[in-house]
């Protein structure tokens, strides 16, 4: 399977193997899998993807057919686990392959393809007893989970570890610091992989870790329109092991407007607000409709017809459309609502043709918009936002109420966390507010820095829950 432009499906491809290098290796690829990472990648989640087209895969196992001149590691024969992390061997360069004429690029390991050439220090063989099922889990995530613990942090027995997730790499994290003597930290987001909640989440943890002196792995519990992994903190002990990366869906729309929910805004510990998310409505590129006007006339011709998607109906994708329906004057089901896991599937799903339209935040349509994949038609920003100053405000537009509309992500724990907790990581994000990398980053996937304390989060919070109970009212959703 090759990518061929981001954000659109990966196509069949039957590739030319090329003559091995020196140190390089031909595989038969039993099992695959991808990181998040690289689902962002391939969704167009990333921005600009310069290598396309490309194979994708970081982490697999096969077996070895042919081995290329000075290889000593293996054998024609053996079993083994491919990992992009650099091992002991020969470092020979990514593979170039030939598609009917076209190059495919390759780096030192890919595996979503039935053969692959691989560079020798991307292999391990696979020890007595562990199967090829098994041993793909290890591609990535034993090496990244546990490098990191044992290489990097080097910790200490007694200390702990924040772990964001207890998938492959969380658990071989967790592993790793227990068979230290350390305590492990467990964290969670509660969106799908390539959404707000996931991006932002990653985003932190990728620079937070310096400044808590320890590592931070995500994990995706999603779900319920993110009650799922919400319910899950809240369950949890008062230790400080367990944090959530919240957001509008989970922690204000559901406790505003669904009388079912089981837990209350206002219980949590909250530690800060991290970004705010600037709210877009968006179009695929090619679509007929240049402005937002011209989009509700459209509505307004053929009620019923076109299909919006979202996150669940509780999330801010799904109420946002509604409420532009309501300012328009339309009914509140003037469009279909298609459901889907998380944002970026919400995404995918835009640029599939499977709905056309979608509002989101600008954080998941980002590097679409950047990619000309996507048009955005109008921003709830006051002003328009830099990153993409041709896209009109929603006051431009005539609808000046859905500025009331827009994304947050903020962190909080369960119930009672002691002081202690909440001071170290009231130290952690005040760091982070002068961090130039994490606010770069977090503007480069079009969110803007925004830290707080915990005591100005839960005041924003409880404004954000009034907002969408008033909503929930006009729309009828709550009496």
């Amino acid at each position: 399977m090759v990518l061929v432009e981001t954000g659109r499906p990966l196509e069949p491809a039957e590739l030319a193997i090329p003559a091995l290098k020196p140190g390089q290796v031909l595989v038969e690829i039993a099992f695959s899998g991808a990181c998040g990472t690289q689902v962002m990648e391939a969704r167009g989640l990333k921005g600009e993807d310069r290598w396309v087209p490309h194979c994708l895969g970081h982490e697999g196992t096969g077996t070895v057919l042919e081995t290329g001149s000075a290889v000593t590691k293996v054998k024609p024969g053996d079993q083994v686990v491919l990992s992009w992390i650099r091992g002991s061997g020969i470092e020979a360069g990514g593979a170039v392959y030939d598609w009917d004429g076209r190059k495919v690029n390759a780096g030192g390991v890919t595996t979503f393809q039935r053969h692959a050439v691989v560079s020798e220090n991307r292999l391990t063989a696979l020890p007595p007893g562990l199967t090829l099922e098994l041993a793909v889990l290890l591609g990535c995530a034993a090496p990244t989970g546990m490098g990191s613990v044992v290489n990097v942090l080097r910790v200490l027995p007694g200390e702990s570890v924040v772990v964001f997730g207890t998938g492959g790499i969380g658990l071989n994290a967790c592993m790793a610091a227990s068979l230290a003597g350390a305590v492990p930290v467990i964290g969670f987001a509660q969106a799908g992989a390539g959404g707000a909640s996931d991006v932002a989440a990653r985003t932190f943890a990728a620079h937070a870790d310096k400044h808590l002196g320890q590592p931070i792995v995500v994990e995706n519990r999603t779900g319920a329109s993110g009650m799922i992994g919400t319910l899950h903190v809240r369950r949890a002990t008062t230790d400080g092991h367990t944090l959530l990366m919240a957001r509008i869906a989970s922690s204000a729309i559901v406790p505003a407007i669904d009388p079912a929910a089981q837990y209350a805004w206002d219980e949590f510990t909250f530690l800060g607000v991290v970004d705010i998310n600037p709210y877009v409505f968006v179009v695929r590129a090619d679509a007929p409709w240049r402005t937002l006007g011209e989009l509700v006339d459209e509505i307004r011709r053929r009620p019923g017809v076109l299909n919006h998607g979202s996150s669940g109906p509780s999330t801010i994708l799904n109420l946002g459309v509604r409420y532009l329906l309501l300012q328009a004057g339309l009914a509140p089901d003037a469009t279909v609502e298609v459901p889907f896991r998380g944002g970026g599937e919400v995404a995918a799903a835009l640029l599939g043709g499977q709905v056309q339209l979608v509002g989101q935040n600008l954080s998941e349509a980002a590097g679409a918009i950047a990619g000309g994949r996507m048009r955005a038609l109008a921003v709830t920003t006051p002003e328009r936002f830099p990153s993409i100053p041709d896209v009109p405000t929603v006051r431009e537009a005539g609808f000046a109420a859905l500025e009331a509309i827009v994304g947050w992500d903020a962190l909080a724990g369960p119930p009672g966390l002691p002081a202690t907790v909440t001071g170290r990581w009231g130290e952690v994000t005040g760091a982070l507010a002068k961090d130039e990398g994490w606010i770069a980053a977090t503007r480069r996937v079009g969110s803007v820095p925004h830290i707080t304390d915990g005591a100005e989060a839960k005041r924003y919070i409880g404004e954000q829950v009034r907002l969408y109970r008033d909503l929930g009212r006009r729309l009828g959703i709550v009496t």
